[in-house]
């Protein structure tokens, strides 16, 4: 072989293998493209009708059983929605009513539990439900309290979920969306100077209504204070919790700037304050 012929072969060899280099990526990127998969459907109440105003809230089940927030996704005018770009994987969809909590026609949250192989196309239709309410006017010393505030907490919740409704200018409410079980109800007028003590009422039936008078006669407490880390203002405005250590009754506030940190509508009693971590310093109760 001559010493042109060799040359050539070595250009030709070199020019194939920055061929197949250059075809690597393009493919690898093709193949994890063909991998992602999606999830759609539509969400029906129990009658068969398709329910607008739907969010749809999408989590990565974690190995340890823990879900991690990927993204939201809004259903249309026609209850159908679609999520793509999914990886393999398991999934909890989170259905969520976002109508006003005082619409008796709420209907409940749902999670839905999806499974999806590389390059998937999954249909995952879902039914949701009517939430219970609660309804009433609310009374401050026996007149009539606009713009009170309602809360109600469900026995044996652990997400720290609180249905929170404010009644009317007339001092009528209603409280929609509610699975059925047993609730501790707050409350406190606009002003916060008065509240009431929690009254308990257990809710047996979906899309019914349960009535509950309000009646605020117990002038309500006041906390203010500062959230310090290493004895100076934080940068950063955490939320604050304060928990009433004897009823549970518990209210979270953001820190305005400076830290500075004020309840009002508290009932009587001894509490709890938890803050998170923020400024790289931990978290304190």
């Amino acid at each position: 072989m001559n010493v042109q012929s060799s040359r050539a072969l070595i250009a030709l060899g070199v020019t194939s293998l920055l061929a197949l280099l250059l075809a690597g990526p393009a493919s690898t990127s093709a193949d994890a493209a063909a991998a992602q998969g999606t999830i759609h459907g539509t969400a029906v109440d129990t009658h068969g009708k398709r329910l607008d105003r739907i969010r749809v809230r999408i989590f990565l089940v974690q190995k340890d059983g823990g879900w991690a927030y990927l993204r939201t996704s809004s259903a249309n005018a026609d209850g159908d929605y679609r999520t793509s770009d999914l990886a393999a994987g398991s999934y909890v969809l989170q259905f969520v009513d976002v109508r006003p909590s005082y619409d008796k026609t709420k209907h409940l949250t749902k999670d839905v539990k999806v499974s999806l192989a590389p390059g998937a196309t999954v249909k995952q239709n879902v039914h949701l439900k009517v939430g219970a309410s609660l309804w009433g006017r609310t009374f401050r010393n026996g007149r009539t309290a606009p713009l009170t505030t309602i809360k109600a907490v469900r026995d044996g919740d652990t997400t720290g979920t609180v249905y929170t409704s404010r009644a009317d200018r007339g001092g009528g409410y209603l409280l929609g969306g509610l699975p059925l079980g047993t609730y501790t109800v707050f409350s406190y007028d606009h002003a916060g100077a008065y509240t009431a003590a929690p009254r308990r009422v257990t809710l047996k039936r979906l899309a019914v209504s349960t009535k509950l008078t309000v009646r605020m006669s117990t002038r309500a407490g006041r906390y203010t204070g500062l959230v310090l880390a290493g004895g100076i203002s934080l940068k950063d405005s955490p939320y604050v919790t304060a928990v009433n250590r004897t009823t549970g009754q518990f209210w979270v506030v953001k820190a305005s700037k400076g830290s500075l940190t004020s309840l009002r509508g508290l009932s009587p009693g001894r509490y709890t304050l938890k803050v998170p971590g923020a400024d790289r310093y931990l978290g304190r109760t």
